[in-house]
């Protein structure tokens, strides 16, 4: 996806997870049917869930829920045009159907006949113009919405964000056909904003066309909206940590089967506690490794882990003398024994990156790709050295040609983290075995991301992870991204990661899927960072708790709720 402030700021709180030292981990799923349905979906029960927060802000409505914990319950309570699944694959919502111009420039919707909002009025293409301008619009900015980026491919996107208009009817970038089809035309040819645009989640203009939205805050319906368009809606807000749901029954899909959710944010550090006492049946990522293996003994209880969208890296600034170098590059990634690292440090709890794309993402290049996966290789890494002109002087130590100097690279990592101290020192051993010298330099989180976004001469490698990103690069790994804190700029780079949504063949997903794997060869090849692993995703449930297979593909996010149901 495209980083509209919302990705960007996922991406960021899964950076600050991983800094803060909360480490990830399960080897696999534990007990029983370990979240298989076994037996006909029953109707009723009250299901406990939570999320890792301690509170939640005033906001459950698409626009204004900026943090993790409100966007997941916005998930429950509001349908966009469309979603996306595990696998990031486009699947109708209220949305009936989609056509895409033959010159790529306009979309044409036709909305889900039997679409309704919860008070039975039906979602028109009213609907979608009030939400389009509402995102956009300065007056939600200044209240805390994210400026409706996701939309900025709309033609009118810049005027309205500007205040210089208020709608994109005027400004052509929406033209109603009826009540139930619309076009939306765009001002650049972008494959990736199709699902930007689509996926955005819905606001009732019936109820809220005569509410000024500089009011917004105020509102009763902000905070707990009494008509909605997904599987639940709102029964009762119980400041600050827990949110009660009841089933939409008039939910346009289907009626969901459990009849109560009782969602709280809860801190990862007492969950254990609450899974013994049969207080919790349900929470999403977040445990680390001790909490794992106390679940585990926990009767009645699966402990599902599948490799997630977080990855742990060995960043390197890019524009100093001893990294660009790519034969350097590669050399240190040859000269990391990951696997051992990861067994030794997590535990085996996650998989080996060779890209930038992680497996869970459906586009990810594999090694029947082409992919090289820089097998630990202490004789390669010394043959690149030497090629690069590293040579070793008489005490086995690698002159920088650079500098004509005994090579010292100094490596920067999150003080209060012990995993990220472990990945610090093993690298200052592997690297030294082939004759580079690592000064460790720790800081605390906040220095640290100050000094590597400023570009502070003091930092030349740092210990970081990312997350969040989709399957849209230019957010992290554009020249021109702001979160490319490597400063990597390629030409090669840039055009191949154009040729994955500004091209024709873009707006195809096997043609698509093609250019997302050739660009993931060329950042193989180039080793713009040192990819090492991407973590498990942790999800705990209770063993009466049933979730469909195809809806537990990514563990962090809640997929068709409406299709849960409880055994007891």
């Amino acid at each position: 996806m495209r980083k509209s402030a919302f990705m960007l700021m996922a991406v960021v709180l899964s950076l600050l997870l991983i800094i803060s030292g909360c480490s990830k981990g399960s080897a696999g799923q534990t007990g029983g049917t370990s979240g298989k349905d076994d037996g006909k979906p029953v109707d009723g029960g009250t299901l406990k869930m939570a999320f890792g927060a301690k509170e939640f802000n005033d906001t459950l409505i698409p626009g204004l829920a900026n943090d993790a914990f409100n966007a997941n319950l916005v998930r429950m309570l509001f349908d966009g045009l469309a979603d996306q699944n595990g696998k990031l694959e486009l699947m109708p919502r209220l949305a009936d159907k989609w056509e895409v111009s033959s010159d790529k420039m306009s979309i044409t919707v036709t909305l889900n006949e039997k679409a309704k909002w919860s008070d039975g009025e039906p979602v028109t293409s009213d609907d979608v113009l009030f939400t389009y301008n509402s995102l956009v619009s300065p007056d939600l900015l200044k209240i805390g919405g994210d400026g409706g980026s996701a939309l900025n491919t709309l033609k009118g996107y810049k005027e309205i964000s500007e205040g210089k208009e208020t709608s994109f009817e005027k400004t052509k970038g929406f033209e109603k056909i009826s009540d139930k089809q619309f076009k939306l035309n765009l001002s650049e040819k972008d494959a990736v904003s199709v699902t930007n645009i689509l996926t955005q989640r819905l606001l009732p203009y019936h109820i809220l066309k005569d509410k000024p939205i500089k009011d917004w805050q105020n509102l009763d319906f902000v905070q707990a909206p009494s008509v909605v368009s997904g599987p639940y809606k709102v029964k009762k807000v119980q400041k600050p940590t827990t949110v009660i749901m009841e089933a939409n029954n008039n939910y346009y899909i289907s009626k969901p089967h459990i009849k109560e959710i009782v969602i709280q944010g809860v801190n990862v550090d007492v969950a254990p506690g609450l899974f013994a006492k049969g207080q919790l049946d349900y929470m999403m990522k977040g445990f680390n490794v001790a909490d794992v293996q106390n679940l585990k003994r926990i009767q009645n209880v699966d402990v599902i882990a599948k490799p997630g969208d977080l990855f742990e890296y060995i960043g390197m600034k890019l524009y100093k003398p001893p990294f660009k170098d790519q034969k350097v590059r590669q050399a240190l990634m040859y000269a990391l024994p990951r696997k051992l690292m990861l067994d030794s440090i997590y535990k085996g709890n996650g998989v080996l990156l060779n890209g930038p794309l992680p497996e869970i993402i459906g586009a990810h290049a594999s090694e029947k790709d082409g992919i090289n996966s820089y097998d630990y290789n202490e004789d390669k890494a010394n043959q690149l050295l030497d090629e690069a002109g590293w040579k070793k002087s008489s005490d086995g130590k690698r002159i920088d040609p650079n500098t004509n100097k005994p090579a010292d690279l100094k490596l920067t990592y999150t003080q209060d983290s012990k995993t990220s101290q472990a990945i610090a020192e093993s690298i200052k051993k592997y690297f030294g075995n082939v004759g580079i010298q690592v000064t460790l330099n720790p800081q605390d989180s906040t220095t640290k991301n100050a000094k590597l976004q400023n570009d502070d001469p003091s930092i030349d490698m740092w210990i970081g992870a990312w997350g969040g990103g989709g399957d849209d690069p230019r957010g992290l790994w554009a020249s021109d991204a702001a979160l490319n804190w490597e400063r990597w700029k390629d030409a090669e780079n840039d055009k191949l990661i154009k040729d994955t949504y500004a091209s024709d063949s873009a707006f195809n997903a096997d043609d698509r899927k093609q250019s997302l794997i050739k660009w993931q060869l060329h950042t193989n090849e180039q080793v713009p960072l040192l990819f090492l692993w991407t973590y498990y995703d942790v999800a705990v449930k209770s063993k009466k708790l049933h979730i469909p297979q195809d809806d537990l593909i990514d563990i962090g996010s809640l997929y068709n709720p409406q299709d849960w149901w409880l055994s007891e």
